[in-house]
């Protein structure tokens, strides 16, 4: 047998697409291997390093309490399992979140390849989705592994389920049903699963609106629906249980929302798929300044689109709709608005991203003569545009990492007394959209060795820019009056983004000339006693003590 015919084998192609995808996954985010545990992470490996018994991760939520924040017991187990292998090395939590997403690609791969039944356009998608620049936030922190793990169970699902909605097969059925209750107890971003399952069914016209077909898709319905009522109904009666809400964020169970904020926050996630900040919220307010205008063009576009693709017309609506339904559980979120920090919002969505411009782009071009070819260079030029953010966001991250492994050990530094509280005054969230100090500090000097110390962090940080240098002085410390005053060193007139005022240990932290719409200010004035506690700032990537 020739090794052309043999390649040609459906289990071979499989084997060769899924290490191609895994191989490109690596090639395009090897940077972030070296990324090491930033902000949140750190709370996260405290809560599941002492645990005994895994089975308590069903009965909390993600941060061990039963009061708001998320449920995702499976996240918890997997965080669990990594730290008794990895320990406190950073790379091996990296590896699984690459392996996670190229999982995610490959389970893509194969569920367009089954709803368009074309293997060069599940390639083409499986390619985009691991190439598109919004992926890096997920990729790289750590605390977005249950953005990826979710959506690689919640990608596979939908490969099984599609195959069970055109072929019958109930094991796959059954796969379906065990996927998708493994991606919500992970992370609930796939919630909206029915109606997209409904989509698929539509498509392979298991549920049929002919009046000739109406009782057997009544009956497909009350047969294969039940069951997926009863996983969505049981997810949510026990995140009820866990976190005291049934729908909504960090506590938040309120459902009045504004229609203009989630075609916002849609146009948003959107944009964001290619575009980054600030690029992607110029973007974003000229289409909201002009929404009639751009809806209409809009609307007029995609009837031209599904004039040119009339025999596909039926799976460009069933794609465009698993689209808005996947953006569901996201539309009442914001991004931040200085940086790129959320894109990870977009993860999930993209899936049905990519399907959607795979598929356009190539019943548009298979027109042409060489089609084909004239398809693979547009996804290739597509893919290889894209390296070029990835690589600019990784460095980004590359750096909060180091910025974080040089300034923790340098609280040995200061002779600190483990019975005094400790106060963190201006340490920064983040740089650029990569995470630093924002959470979990004092939990990473326990962990690491470094002491264990009670205190808080006030929630105002100064914003550190591309630009940031640890040769360069961040911030100066003066007297204002009676107070102590935070300010910029080398004069940047809003250095600081965070809460309007924090109060703590009889001491008031005011973020002055605070302004609302981006929560940024000039400077931090601390006002109160600040003898009994130990106020620590950061400059030079190193911990620094307010003098007595």
């Amino acid at each position: 047998m020739r090794p052309v015919d043999y390649i040609k084998k459906p289990r071979i192609q499989h084997i060769v697409i899924g290490i191609g995808l895994l191989v490109l996954s690596f090639l395009l985010y090897r940077q972030t291997l070296g990324v090491g545990f930033l902000s949140d992470d750190w709370h996260a490996i405290s809560i599941v390093k002492d645990t005994k018994n895994i089975f308590q991760f069903f009965a909390t939520n993600i941060v061990g309490n039963r009061v708001g924040s998320s449920y995702g017991p499976l996240w918890n187990v997997a965080l669990f399992l990594e730290y008794h292998m990895f320990h406190l090395q950073s790379l091996g939590y990296h590896i699984i979140s690459i392996v996670a997403m190229a999982a995610a690609a490959f389970s893509l791969y194969g569920f367009v390849r089954r709803m368009s039944g074309s293997l060069l356009i599940g390639c083409a998608a499986g390619v985009l989705f691991i190439c598109l620049p919004s992926h890096v936030e997920a990729v790289a922190w750590i605390s977005s592994q249950p953005h990826l793990i979710a959506t690689a169970l919640y990608s596979a699902a939908l490969y099984c389920y599609s195959v069970f909605s055109s072929q019958k097969k109930v094991k796959y059925y059954i796969a379906a049903c065990v996927l998708i209750a493994c991606s919500l107890l992970t992370k609930e971003i796939g919630i909206s699963f029915i109606f997209i399952f409904f989509l698929i069914d539509c498509r392979f016209q298991t549920i049929s609106f002919k009046k000739e077909k109406y009782k057997q898709s009544l009956l497909h319905v009350l047969i294969y629906y039940l069951p997926l009522v009863v996983v969505l109904g049981g997810y949510m009666a026990v995140r009820r249980y866990t976190t005291g809400v049934v729908v909504g964020y960090y506590g938040s169970q309120s459902l009045i929302f504004s229609l203009k904020e989630m075609i916002e926050m849609a146009t948003r996630i959107t944009v964001g798929l290619f575009a980054s900040y600030p690029l992607r919220d110029s973007m974003v307010v000229e289409i909201m300044s002009h929404i009639r205008l751009v809806g209409t063009c809009l609307v007029a576009s995609f009837v031209g689109i599904l004039w040119l693709c009339r025999k596909q017309m039926y799976t460009i609506l069933v794609i465009g709709l698993c689209y808005i339904a996947s953006l569901l559980p996201y539309l009442t979120l914001h991004y931040n608005a200085l940086s790129n920090e959320g894109e990870r919002y977009t993860y999930l969505p993209s899936l049905f991203g990519v399907f959607g411009i795979a598929y356009t782009l190539y019943h548009m071009l298979k027109r042409v003569r060489a089609g084909k070819i004239l398809y693979v260079l547009v996804i290739s030029i597509i893919s290889i545009a894209c390296i070029f953010p990835i690589q600019g966001k990784t460095a980004e991250w590359m750096k909060a990492g180091l910025i974080v492994q040089e300034t923790l050990p340098t609280i040995q530094n200061l002779s600190l007394d483990p019975n005094k509280p400790v106060v963190l005054v201006g340490l920064p969230d983040r740089i650029e959209g990569a995470q630093l100090f924002r959470n979990g500090t004092l939990l990473a000097l326990e962990l690491l060795g470094y002491g264990k110390f009670n205190g808080d962090r006030v929630l105002i940080a100064p914003l550190l820019s591309e630009s940031y240098s640890k040769e360069k002085k961040l911030v100066a410390i003066d007297t204002c009056g009676r107070a102590l005053c935070m300010s910029s060193e080398e004069g940047r007139e809003r250095l600081f983004t965070g809460l309007p005022a924090v109060e703590m240990y009889d001491m008031a932290f005011i973020l002055e000339d605070f302004r609302k719409t981006d929560h940024t200010g000039t400077r931090i004035r601390i006002e109160g006693k600040t003898t009994d506690v130990q106020m620590v700032y950061f400059n030079h990537n190193a911990f620094q003590l307010f003098a007595e």
